[in-house]
């Protein structure tokens, strides 16, 4: 495959029997036609135009039939059907006119015999016999039929018919042809058809595709061409057709057809598509002159509103060389194709759906001029919006009044909402208020202006009187509540009016109200006001035809034409290719009018010349103004731009007029007074600018409308040379210099733009009128006086300090040295006691001695007794031995005498006797030698016994000594106590003073450091403060800081403090949070009603968790299990599933479940799966997964996957990767860069189980680089993005600035805006400098950003509410999503959960952080080290 092959796709031709390998999707379709070919010999084919009824027969049948069982014989009306029916027979049959005509019938026999084939009558495009035929012609037709149907011959007959024009054959019902019978409706084809047709054709063709994925490509196709899930086949080739195109022309030579990502964004929605590529076409071919083409194909379109023949030699009203040369190119565009009839050529259109295409572009300006006017001079009002008395000559907006009517009918409000330009004024004065006075109204209107409540006590004076009467109150320009009134007045003038919409008083039943507000400035009111939302209609862009419109009938009214005749079509082009353009489009057909007089030709044309010498619509008004500015000299030049910049409002992207008072254009040079008053008097008199009184008398200035501020350029270069913000300062200077009229005592001293405004002052080209002047004076005035107040002071403040610490000093040394002497008596005391002491221990010690020699005493003596006791013993014995030795002497003696006793007895008695001799010889020695013994213990007993009674009186005297030095220890113990309890009062005296001087140490610290963590640690600061006070509760300072600063103080204050998180979220009611910590398996639920921490912990490492939607239960994902937990922290449910990826809720708490191959919807933990969605490769290429319960989008790192969760199936595949889902499931938003210098942004929302997506171009300064998308609200309607400076500007401006330290050069920052669709993009009033990040609250009421290191609240227009938590690099930062003074804040691994309002209030409610003494004294040691 290469470039040089021609375009394969059809466009808008039938798919021929040849081309049965490209078509397709419609199986069904053709074998219903293949059954019913057998069992009807008449079969009817119905649809609507383009859905493909002639490709199904002429491709998808004609290829069902075998080649032997088909011969199709197309027939088309023509001129008449019954000539063409029997000129196509006898073609044929190859039968000549010569002789009598066969019947058809017999032509159908001949066919038949001729082929052997089935004959099949194909009555192509039937409705034009019912559109162009004779009543005569139709009956011919039936009869026809009848005849065919009624003869034994192989045919067939289709007829093939647009569905509209199905009614008309019941005439052939009524007559008998069964054309009911069989009859088969084409519907258009389905997306799921239409995508595996268009991936056939990318294979067939070799088309390479994004990612090589030629299923997803054809499904994005399929779906960029559908509506409400059905595919329009004329768009859908359009489509096909023009991609090739595109394509060929990037491809290179023998390089293969790629349908690029840039391709088809290029292309984009295809819904639109044959009309798109009909104007390129148009475009292409006119080079210029679209007007005169869309004229030409008027003539293709019958007066029914069908197509018809254009016969080049029957055109009158163009020329035939143009209007050749034109039909030529419509032909390469394969919109027409040509035939000859003999020597007239004959062109056709190639398809009936390019018939209201052209029908919409039809223009009043051919039928004519009206030869009665009823309008006089100039019919066009230029500028100024139509007034009650222009209803005649107010024309394009018929059905939007209408609709404004008729939802007006039964509502007391009604609220026109549109941006600057739209028309809603007009519509109101020249449309409504007619209408409404025409039912008996009575009417009052007005503007709020500066002073509102002039007005509104109008109002009240009006209204009081009704007694049922019809009434209707209409307030124009209601955004000047926002933009000129006090904030009191508007909501002073807000109350009248919820009283009247509210009033349900008899007397007030036909009260009825309208406001006007630009669409920039709604949200400012669509809450303040009662039945806001209800009661609001949007003004719709004007349509080509409401243009056409405003062009052509005012002309017409007034008898004039337009010349050439396709002018108009001009025109409406011009109008259609710019923005906002209505009131340049009057302003221009104003001008044409003029330079027509001038011209003096009074023919009734308004010429080509016309329009090109005022410049057209776009540049009429800038070639109007730039001429005033280039005729005059450079003073004039400089004072026309400074009254002009003056007139400029940058409350939103594009620049808006604002009204200024002719007293804020009076300067002090009487010179330029001069040249104001003779510019302003130029300018009105141009009708650039207009003037008038205000409600208070006072003379204003204003241009005579936006569109002068957006097209002259000369407006635009002036704020790119002195910077939006010089702009944006004049404003709020303009303001200021109001507030001090009213309160003197407000001035800019303490103000850093007081700096600006006095380099201004001094310069050359300065702007400041003589308030303004006369305010940076007072201003500058006033500041030096401070400064020197506040240095007068700070030296004071000074001098206090040193005496302070002098005398602090003194007492100090005072103290000290009364502390040292008192030291030093307390130590000689305490030598003495020492002393003391030891000579009591020392008595001790000898008493203990004399004690134990007392017991070694008692020890012996006892020793000596125990031997006293032996001796005794053995003296007994030895007593007892001798009487025993006295008895044997006597026996000794008795046997000396005893004679008579026998030799041996007494040789035996001798025996005994020596023996017992011996015995008692050796016990008397023995015993004499215990008496020995006896006798010396006898005196050594004495001896002791002696000895122990000295010890004894030596032992008394001793106790008498001790008993003595006892009493003296005793004494002098007493004299040390009195005195030790003297030395301690004087050391709690001197402790005292060392606590009041800690303490008065710690109240200075804590104070100082309770100021210091103000912003950073509120709570922290706060308690710090109160524990200052519980120090020193009667410091005066320090309580009227507490009641004075602190409570009165409503702001953040810090709730929960928690550290080593890893991430923080809250749940969908805002009544709970979680903390998910580092470790993994751990995390915390905070009760934020309660206020209670309540830890969890997992059973394994947790990937993720989520708060349920319908209960607050928290869904737990480990790897392999899902864990229910409810909100107390008890495990509720689990279930095991294998290889997990994700799960989470759907928006009403059903569950989704991710594993590798498939997609599980579970109605809750441990239930089956109610659908399967096989989805592969679900690992870590899955970015993000919601659902709204109906529709599931899983977001790749290729793009976002959306599936129909009431089956399961596969919706549509957008390859966008840098697409952001909303959490809720609700769609999601896109940021591309177009080829215009711009940005397309694409919305994306869930309608029921479809997907409905819109695409809004967004331009692009040239200040600016880049474009980024930042943050959007829940319902998708509010988006926030910013717009950043090129590189190159900024580096300049950096130079400049170290250049030029001394002029005041600001630096381009980038820019925020907030952008809902369809309204035109608006700019923050102020900067939020850095917000690459910011988060918005629930409803996109209130903006969150902590890139600062400080968390900052704004309103919806970037003003700021509160700062708080400073000195911090935040990682992330969101609003609790049913509270918004309830902010969740990290930091690292620290979070921090905030809740505004004043820290007593908070303590009370049980919601301020507390701290322990121990914190709050470690939190001062911290910073001091900070």
């Amino acid at each position: 495959m290469s470039t040089s092959m021609e375009n394969p796709f059809k466009l808008l031709e039938s798919y021929t029997k040849e081309d049965k390998d490209i078509w397709g999707g419609r199986t069904a379709e053709i074998d219903n036609l293949y059954n019913l070919s057998f069992a009807a010999s008449l079969i009817l084919i119905y649809g609507i135009s383009g859905v493909g009824k002639t490709s199904l027969i002429q491709c998808g049948l004609a290829n069902k039939f075998k080649r032997t069982d088909w011969h199709a014989i197309w027939i088309l009306r023509k001129n008449n059907i019954a000539e063409s029916l029997v000129s196509t027979l006898q073609q044929e049959a190859r039968e000549t006119n010569t002789g009598q005509a066969a019947s058809i019938p017999e032509l159908i026999r001949k066919i038949y015999l001729r082929h052997f084939k089935p004959i099949f009558l194909v009555f192509d495009q039937l409705e034009e016999l019912f559109i162009f035929g004779t009543n005569e012609e139709i009956q011919g037709f039936i009869s026809t039929i009848k005849d065919i149907l009624n003869n034994d011959i192989q045919c067939k007959i289709i007829l093939v018919l647009r569905e509209e024009y199905h009614g008309h054959l019941k005439i052939l019902q009524d007559s008998g042809v069964p054309v009911f019978k069989a009859s088969v409706k084409i519907e258009p084809m389905s997306i799921a058809d239409a995508t595996d047709s268009i991936a056939r054709l990318l294979d067939k063709f070799n088309i390479r595709t994004p990612d090589g994925d030629h299923l997803g490509c054809a499904a994005r196709i399929a779906s960029d061409c559908a509506t409400e899930g059905r595919v329009d086949l004329a768009n859908l080739q359009v489509y096909l057709f023009w991609a090739w195109e595109k394509a060929a022309e990037k491809a290179e030579t023998d390089e293969d057809i790629a349908f690029t990502q840039s391709i088809l964004r290029e292309i984009g929605e295809g819904r639109n598509m044959l009309a798109r590529y009909l104007n390129a076409v148009v475009e292409k071919v006119s080079k210029g002159k679209a007007g005169g083409v869309w004229y030409l194909l008027q003539h293709f379109v019958s007066k029914s509103q069908t197509k018809q023949p254009l016969r080049l030699g029957e055109l009158q009203d163009i020329d035939p060389q143009i209007a050749r040369s034109w039909l030529n190119g419509l032909s390469k565009g394969r919109l027409v194709k040509c035939s000859r009839e003999g020597d007239n050529e004959v062109y056709f259109l190639v398809h009936d759906s390019l018939v209201p295409l052209i029908i919409q572009k039809r223009t009043a300006a051919s039928r004519g001029r009206n030869r009665h006017p009823t309008v006089q001079g100039n019919p066009f009002k230029g500028l100024p919006s139509y007034e009650e008395k222009d209803s005649s000559i107010f024309f394009g907006r018929s059905m939007i009044l209408r609709e404004l009517l008729a939802f007006f009918e039964d509502k007391r409000l009604l609220v026109i909402v549109g941006p600057s330009g739209s028309g809603k004024s007009s519509i109101i004065k020249a449309g409504i208020i007619p209408a409404m006075k025409q039912e008996g109204y009575q009417v009052l209107q007005g503007e709020p202006g500066a002073h509102p409540m002039l007005f509104g006590k109008e109002i009240i004076k009006k209204t009081h009187v009704l007694n049922g009467d019809k009434f209707l109150l209409y307030i124009d320009q209601f955004e000047e509540l926002s933009t000129q009134a006090s904030t009191r007045e508007s909501e002073d003038f807000i109350k009248i009016l919820n009283e009247l919409v509210e009033d349900t008083h008899a007397a007030s039943r036909n009260l009825k109200i309208i406001l006007s507000v630009r669409s920039d400035y709604e949200y400012e009111f669509e809450r303040a006001l009662t039945n806001w939302r209800e009661s609001k209609k949007t003004v719709p862009d004007l349509m080509e035809s409401a243009v056409r419109e405003i062009i052509t009938e005012p002309a017409y009214l007034a008898g004039l034409e337009y010349k050439p005749v396709y002018l108009v079509e001009n025109i409406v082009r011009d109008v259609m290719q710019s923005n906002g353009t209505l009131p340049l489009l009057s302003y221009a057909l104003e001008q044409m009018y003029i330079e027509y007089e001038k011209s003096g030709a009074n023919d009734g044309y308004l010429t080509e010349d016309h329009y090109n010498a005022i410049g057209g619509v776009v540049d009429g008004l800038r070639l109007r103004a730039s001429k005033l500015y280039t005729s005059s000299d450079a003073d004039t030049q400089r004072t026309i731009k400074n009254v002009m910049l003056r007139m400029v409002s940058l409350s939103i992207n594009e620049k808006a007029s604002k009204r200024i008072l002719a007293e804020e254009l009076i300067y002090e040079s009487p010179a330029e007074n001069e040249r104001v008053q003779k510019v302003l008097n130029d300018l009105v008199s141009s009708r650039l600018i207009v003037s008038g009184p205000n409600e208070s008398g006072q003379v204003y200035y204003e241009p005579a409308h936006d569109s002068l501020i957006r097209s002259w350029n000369l407006i635009g270069d002036w704020i790119k040379q002195y910077g939006k913000n010089i702009l944006y300062l004049q404003q709020d200077l303009s303001e200021a210099v109001k507030q001090f009229k009213e309160n003197p005592k407000r001035l800019w001293h303490d103000d850093s733009r007081l700096d600006t405004l006095l380099s201004i002052l001094k310069s050359s080209d300065n702007w400041l009128n003589q308030a303004e002047t006369s305010f940076v004076k007072r201003s500058e005035q006033r500041r030096r006086e401070l400064e020197d107040r506040k240095n007068r002071r700070q030296q004071e403040l000074i001098e206090e300090r040193d005496k302070v610490i002098a005398y602090e000093k003194k007492e100090k040394e005072l103290l000290e040295e009364r502390l040292n002497k008192q030291v030093y008596i307390a130590r000689l005391n305490e030598e003495k006691e020492e002393a003391l002491k030891e000579k009591l221990e020392e008595a001790k010690a000898k008493t203990r001695l004399q004690k134990e020699r007392t017991w070694f005493t008692l020890l012996g003596l006892f020793l000596l007794s125990i031997a006293a006791f032996y001796a005794f013993s053995q003296y007994k014995e030895a007593n007892h031995n001798l009487k025993q030795s006295l008895e044997y002497i006597d026996s000794v003696k008795l046997l000396r005498h005893k004679d008579s006793l026998s030799t041996k007895t007494r040789d035996s008695l001798y025996d005994i006797v020596r023996k017992q001799s011996a015995v008692n010889q050796r016990k008397a020695i023995e015993a004499l030698e215990s008496s020995i013994l006896a006798n010396d213990a006898a005196k050594k007993e004495r001896r002791t016994r002696k000895e122990l009674e000295k010890q004894k009186k030596v032992l008394l005297e001793q106790k008498a000594a001790l008993i003595q030095s006892r009493d003296s220890v005793n004494t002098y113990s007493l004299f040390l106590q009195n005195k030790s309890d003297s030395l301690k009062q004087q050391l709690d005296i001197i402790k005292r003073k060392d606590e009041e001087i800690k303490n008065a140490k710690t109240i200075a610290s804590f104070f100082a450091k309770s100021r210091t963590l103000q912003r950073s640690d509120p709570a922290l600061a706060y308690q710090l403060a109160l524990e200052s006070l519980r120090h020193d509760s009667s410091n005066r300072q320090l309580r009227d800081y507490i009641k004075d600063t602190l409570n009165k103080q409503s702001t953040f204050y810090e709730s929960f403090i928690l550290d080593s998180v890893s991430s923080a979220f809250f749940s969908d009611d805002g009544n709970y949070a979680v903390a998910l910590l580092q470790d993994e398996k751990n995390m915390t639920i905070l009760d934020l009603t309660t206020h209670e921490e309540i830890p969890v912990r997992a059973r394994a490492k947790i990937l993720s968790a989520e708060f349920s939607p319908v209960d607050n239960s928290m869904l737990v994902t480990t790897k392999n299990n899902i864990y229910r937990y409810n909100t107390n922290g008890q495990l509720e449910s689990s279930e095991r599933i294998d290889n997990l990826v994700k799960a989470t809720y759907t928006a009403r708490g059903k569950i989704i479940v991710l594993t590798p191959n498939e997609i599980q919807i579970k109605r809750a933990v441990g239930t089956s799966p109610i659908i399967y969605i096989p989805s592969k490769n679900n690992t870590d290429d899955i970015i993000d997964v919601c659902s709204n319960d109906t529709i599931l989008y899983l977001k790749r790192q290729i793009g976002i996957e959306t599936y129909d969760l009431t089956n399961g199936r596969s919706i549509k595949t957008y390859r966008k990767p840098d697409a952001i889902l909303e959490k809720g499931g609700n769609g999601f938003v896109l940021l591309d860069k177009n080829n215009n210098n711009g940005y397309d942004i694409t919305i994306a929302k869930s309608t029921g189980n479809k997907i409905v997506s819109e695409t809004h171009s967004i331009p692009l300064e040239k200040e600016f680089e880049k474009i980024s998308l930042v943050s959007f609200a829940a319902d998708l309607n509010t988006i926030y993005y910013l717009a950043h400076p090129s590189v190159v500007q900024q580096d300049f401006q950096q130079q400049q600035i170290s250049r030029q330290v001394n002029s005041p050069v600001l630096v381009s920052t980038p820019v925020l805006y907030t952008y809902k669709a369809p309204n035109a993009p608006r700019r923050i009033v102020r900067n939020i400098f850095y917000s690459k990040k910011i988060v918005l609250s629930e409803k996109g009421d209130y903006i969150i950003t902590g890139e600062t290191g400080v968390l900052t609240v704004y309103d919806k227009d970037g003003r700021p509410l509160d700062r708080f938590g400073g000195y911090v690099n935040y990682t992330s930062w969101s609003f609790n999503p049913a509270n918004t003074d309830i902010v969740l804040s990290m930091n690292d691994s620290r979070l921090k959960l905030w809740a505004r309002g004043t820290p007593n209030t908070l303590a009370t409610q049980h919601k301020l952080k507390t701290f322990t003494e121990s914190e709050l004294r470690k939190a001062v040691e911290d910073i001091a080290f900070r």
